[in-house]
């Protein structure tokens, strides 16, 4: 049954740190060694999106064990449940978009952003019932969203844009999986999300439903970040270098071939091969910090603040560390 935001982030945090996080021994197995203390591996937290496709074929290719890494993937259906297991110590590393990014530094800033390892807000799609046919439709209906996700803040700065009164849009927070089969039975009206949410509902519905619209041109770059504990900077600096050179290595490996990523990524997502290489054209791939990515989260927290999502604009400046990126000769 769809509701209201119902349940809290806190909660969802308690519940994802239930999941992920070893207790006792099984903590301690993973941070210390037989020789006395030496770390053994990061636990990493992503999602089995489109978004994300450098970490999943880091982990296909061994890229972080060619580097001397263990890497335990933890897999989470959004960014912001990323965020949420970075903060509740479920995890060392997390990848997520501009807004959960921006959330998280905004409530922790102990913990840094190191690197972009990819964006473009393209990939983030408005679909909607075919009676729906301009922004303003949507005022009076029913539209699925993860709250607090990129595509959320996205969403907000386009709907700014075109004029949408957003009291007067019924926002739904629903995790992504069940945002397809709430459009096909007609409880949305509309939903947005990235990939593969948006062509799973595609798929689920045919004819029933349309794309509105794309957000490009809207939050600049929109970049995927991967952000680092305190913990794990303080502890474990060489192990964040070699995660941030594996993750390099895969974003040359994702440009050199999207037909190759998708046979590795396809099965992940459940997207087909042709969806998932099409999907893959829809981002831009480069490990990088640039200013224009600074640009594009400064703009996602002030959309955040004017909706409330944050109290405070977060010192962006001294959320980021970039001592990890490769350097030019």
């Amino acid at each position: 049954m769809l509701s209201r935001s119902s349940h809290t982030a806190c909660f969802r945090a308690l519940a994802l740190a239930a999941v992920l996080v070893p207790t006792g021994a099984a903590v301690a197995g993973w941070w210390t060694g037989s020789d006395g203390g030496k770390p053994l591996g990061l636990r990493v937290t992503y999602s089995n999106k489109v978004d994300y496709e450098p970490l999943m074929v880091a982990v296909n290719k061994g890229f972080f064990r060619d580097e001397g890494l263990t890497v335990k993937p933890l897999i989470v259906t959004g960014g912001i449940e990323s965020a949420e297991a970075l903060a509740t110590g479920a995890a060392d590393i997390a990848a997520m978009g501009d807004a959960p990014a921006v959330i998280s530094v905004s409530k922790y800033p102990q913990n840094k952003i190191v690197c972009a390892y990819g964006g473009g807000a393209q990939r983030h799609r408005l679909m909607a019932r075919n009676g729906i046919q301009s922004p303003r439709d949507l005022e009076g209906k029913k539209l699925g969203i993860q709250l607090g996700s990129s595509t959320h803040g996205c969403f907000l700065a386009w709907a700014k844009a075109n004029g949408v009164a957003l009291d007067k849009v019924e926002v739904l927070n629903l995790r992504p999986s069940e945002i397809p089969m709430a459009m096909d039975t007609g409880q949305l009206d509309a939903m947005a999300g990235s990939e593969p949410w948006a062509t799973n509902t595609e798929r689920q519905c045919g004819r029933k439903v349309h794309e509105l619209a794309t957000f490009r041109g809207h939050m600049g770059t929109s970049p995927m970040v991967i952000i680092v504990s305190k913990r794990t900077l303080e502890q474990k600096p060489e192990a964040v270098a070699k995660l941030v050179r594996a993750l390099g290595k895969a974003v040359d490996w994702v440009n050199a071939s999207h037909a190759r990523t998708a046979a590795i990524c396809a099965p992940l997502t459940g997207l087909s091969l042709q969806d998932q290489e099409r999907c893959t054209y829809t981002l831009i791939w480069d490990l990088r910090w640039r200013p224009e990515d600074a640009e594009s989260l400064a703009l996602a927290a002030q959309f955040l603040l004017e909706q409330g999502k944050i109290t405070a604009l977060p010192d962006l400046a001294a959320a980021v560390d970039t001592r990890f990126l490769p350097r030019a000769p």
